[in-house]
């Protein structure tokens, strides 16, 4: 089958992180966008700073949220979905056959059974260039005419943006059979899409991340057990464990700068946050 076939509705998808958009004397971010390529369908989009892991996981919250589990997403090679530092597996890793690291992003989408598929040609790229263009050309307009100034506004208006836009600009299929998955119900998506990491707490349920300590909030005594730490802008930084968050409260280190008198667990949270969620995907990325 070819990959721009429509033989059926919604079946793979394009992920694409567009040019900054000049309106007057504001300067708008880059926007990332999923898109259908059988229908023209935008499934979702979102402007953050820069490209970073928490703009690719809000796109395909939005899509998961309202169509479901596409079967693939295609991309250009960013590291945020493909393991571009080729970290060499561990012994103990091989022999539980793990063969590559995966990105936190890699993982999230195969717990959703989405191929990711790295378009790298000419016609590929060109396909997603010409998509963007005029969704560019139509968001200048609509931010002029709204008034839109600020990232936040522009989130918020972009919803009802979308609406409009896929009624205007998006095509039947030849076959009007989804291949979308729908969620299983009960999914929690705040649990799933977050940045990850694994901690074993000690004795005192402490734990490190980055040099600094955090104590976790739990009564029971967590000692020698696997947890995941998550960490996203929905639920902060948190602990999972036996289905349950915890909070995570930082500890106070006088030999650490990070953990001065000043710092506020908020700042210090928020900092993590930062590192993990936001920060510009152009930079050398953890393996989560």
């Amino acid at each position: 089958m070819s990959r721009y076939s429509s033989v059926s509705l919604k079946n793979l998808r394009l992920i694409h992180k567009g040019p900054s958009l000049f309106l007057k004397n504001e300067i708008f971010p880059p926007s990332l966008f999923l898109i259908d390529d059988a229908t023209g369908i935008v499934t979702g989009l979102y402007m953050c700073k820069n490209e970073c892991l928490q703009g690719y996981l809000e796109v395909l919250r939005q899509t998961l949220r309202k169509y479901g589990a596409p079967q693939s997403i295609y991309t250009d090679g960013t590291n945020i979905m493909f393991n571009n530092l080729k970290k060499e597996v561990s012994i103990e890793d091989q022999l539980k056959g793990i063969e590559e690291y995966s990105t936190r992003y890699g993982e999230i989408l195969d717990h959703f059974g989405i191929e990711p598929i790295h378009a790298n040609s000419a016609q590929a790229k060109g396909r997603i260039e010409r998509l963007w263009n005029t969704l560019h050309d139509r968001l200048r307009v609509e931010f002029n005419k709204y008034d839109i100034k600020d990232i936040e506004a522009a989130n918020k208006f972009l919803p009802d943006f979308l609406k409009r836009y896929n009624e205007k600009f998006s095509v039947k299929p030849k076959n009007n059979k989804s291949a979308f998955v729908k969620l299983p119900k009960g999914t929690n998506l705040d649990l799933i899409l977050t940045a990850k990491l694994l901690r074993t707490p000690d004795v005192s349920n402490t734990i490190s991340i980055k040099n600094q300590k955090f104590k976790i909030e739990c009564k029971e005594i967590l000692h020698k057990k696997r947890l995941e730490i998550l960490i996203s802008k929905k639920i902060g930084v948190k602990a999972l464990y036996n289905g349950k968050l915890y909070a995570l409260t930082p500890l106070n280190d006088k030999e650490l700068p990070s953990t001065s008198q000043s710092d506020s667990i908020e700042n210090i949270l928020n900092q993590y946050i930062f590192f993990y969620c936001f920060r510009n995907v152009k930079e050398k990325l953890p393996i989560f």
